[in-house]
């Protein structure tokens, strides 16, 4: 609680209390220049990193094998449905395209030899 003159008003957490010119005391409102932790203030040297190209690329990749996956899991999945008798040979031939996307997503992300590590 505060106390304002000979009257007590209870206050707000933090100790914050509504004065009769609309100002609140004992809480800022807006960040100050030495907030570190509010949002915009820091090191002016930090630089957001940009994404590369190669980055985003890879990303895309990634995503479109994931979804490749899922879609090769409801192929086999219907498979089993429509013909139990022959789901062994279709879940090969799902299990090998599955390793080629693998192999997709592998090789995209392999660097070539003569070039550095980055």
């Amino acid at each position: 609680m505060c106390t304002l003159g000979n009257r007590q008003e209870k206050g707000a957490p933090g100790g914050a209390t509504n004065t009769p010119g609309g100002w609140t005391r004992g809480v800022h409102l807006m960040p100050e220049t030495n907030d570190s932790d509010a949002q915009g203030v820091g090191d002016v040297d930090e630089a957001v990193a940009e994404p590369t190209v190669r980055e985003l690329l890879l990303t895309r990749i990634d995503e479109h094998c994931r979804l490749l996956g899922l879609e090769l899991d409801q192929v086999a999945k219907a498979c089993e449905q429509l013909a139990p008798e022959r789901a062994r040979s279709t879940r090969n031939a799902i299990t090998m395209a599955s390793v080629m996307v693998d192999e997709i997503r592998l090789r995209a992300h392999a660097r070539p030899l003569h070039e550095p590590e980055p």
